[in-house]
């Protein structure tokens, strides 16, 4: 596994083998990608229902990609609000609008992470109880 460091120093873990979560597709989640922001990197139109039934491949960024982009700009985003809020303390600079700015983006990217993520484990759960 590929550990990425969240916010607060909470370990967000990938797996390694990229294979095991290609066949999701596209996201679609779309909206704006502020600051290089996780919505950037998991927005766009979704490009398919992946492979199932015998359709043809999906082109393009695999979920496991947009998964670990938006991973990485929320841990970029993250190490950057506590920069600045590390700056404010301790008197490098006086920008307090920046300084919340920057982490109110790093809490919006986590929360959008973490939400996709839960749909993504209760979608998983979903197809596990119909095979019951």
């Amino acid at each position: 596994m590929t550990a990425i460091y969240g916010p607060r120093g909470l370990p967000l873990t990938m797996p390694a083998n990229r294979e095991t979560m290609a066949g999701f597709g596209g996201l679609g989640v779309g909206g704006p990608s502020g600051a290089g922001g996780a919505a950037g990197a998991l927005g766009g139109a979704a490009s398919g229902a992946g492979t199932l039934g015998g359709a043809a491949p999906v082109s393009g960024p695999s979920f496991a990609d947009r998964v670990s982009d938006a991973l990485q700009s929320t841990n970029d985003l993250e190490v950057r609000a506590d920069a600045a809020a590390d700056g404010l303390v301790n008197g490098e600079h006086h920008d307090v609008h920046g300084t919340m700015i920057a982490m109110q983006e790093a809490d919006v990217a986590f929360r959008l992470v973490t939400s996709v993520r839960n749909r993504v484990v209760e979608a998983y759960r979903e197809v596990m109880r119909m095979g019951a």
